[in-house]
């Protein structure tokens, strides 16, 4: 995406015959690199030094260009950070705080309050992430028991079986709050035995084994309870949502409710189709940014 947004400053860029626009710019790069290499007189050592050329060539474009073009460039480089489509990592300490605070580093957030990040690891599946639509629901209900939660990820595969497409394969790890209790999953493959759960990044996540095939739909459902010190804090008047967004991926459709024993007072944000109804909050957007949701109780 970084590219392509780029491409619309720089212009097309030719590689020996080869001429690469903002419109085919995927297309052409994948069957370069995967499919038509050999017949265009590349090696499997060399057959992605197209990709070194093309930035070389942009880089020089972009130089060239950078006093009148330097409000467009700056616009397109924050657009693709803030979506986490560019990643950027530093050892100086000053600036990695920068980058960090800035959300750009690709960091998993540390918070005591609720928390949802979705991993997809696309294994053996070629460029099938390409045609794959996929949209997150959230579900969190107070009960006696405490906050028990439910995260449903849902899959289309929109591809055919071809050089670059196929049977989606891909092991998802669900990240939450540390000391969340798994109580039933549903819609992964194999039993429950190739269920995984464990701790990383200051998070537990639960992980299941996924594979989809052409034309076909899927999910994966994972319903646990959250551990005690969130409800705490929902019982003393505040609640706490962040779902970060898996750098790469696009999720187009984000479902958000929230359900609790007292009516809510207040929320945050307003502007993403919010809908309040007493004790129970909605929300229906789209997950190109990380996003932070907030309520306050009577």
């Amino acid at each position: 995406d970084l590219i392509i947004d780029l491409l619309e400053i720089t212009g097309p860029i030719k590689i020996d015959q080869r001429i690469y626009t903002k419109d085919n710019f995927l297309e052409l790069l994948q069957s370069t690199t995967e499919k038509d290499y050999g017949s265009l007189g590349l090696s499997s050592w060399n057959r992605k030094e197209d990709i070194g050329r093309i930035t070389k060539l942009m880089y020089e474009r972009l130089i060239a260009n950078l006093d009148s073009k330097r409000p467009e460039i700056t616009n397109i480089l924050k657009n693709n950070l803030d979506r986490k489509n560019v990643l950027v990592y530093a050892n100086d300490k000053e600036l990695a705080n920068y980058l960090q605070a800035s959300n750009w580093d690709g960091a998993v957030r540390q918070t005591n309050d609720d928390y949802l990040l979705v991993v997809d690891a696309n294994l053996a599946a070629l460029k099938t992430d390409a045609v794959i639509n996929r949209n997150i629901s959230y579900q969190l209900e107070e009960t006696s028991q405490g906050l028990m939660a439910r995260v449903v990820v849902n899959y289309a595969n929109t591809g055919t079986y071809t050089w670059k497409t196929g049977k989606y394969q891909s092991y998802t790890r669900v990240f939450v709050p540390k000391g969340s209790k798994l109580i039933k999953a549903a819609g992964f493959f194999g039993s429950e035995k190739d269920l995984t759960v464990g701790e990383e990044l200051g998070k537990t996540y639960f992980g299941a084994w996924l594979e989809i095939e052409p034309g076909k739909i899927g999910h994966l459902s994972f319903d646990y309870l959250l551990p005690d010190n969130i409800w705490q804090l929902v019982r003393a008047g505040n609640y706490q949502l962040t779902i970060q967004k898996q750098p790469g991926s696009n999720i187009n459709d984000l479902r958000v409710r929230l359900n609790f024993a007292k009516a809510i007072k207040s929320f945050s944000p307003q502007s993403l189709h919010a809908n309040l109804l007493g004790k129970e909050i909605t929300w229906k957007d789209d997950l190109d940014f990380d996003k932070n949701f907030s309520l306050s109780f009577y």
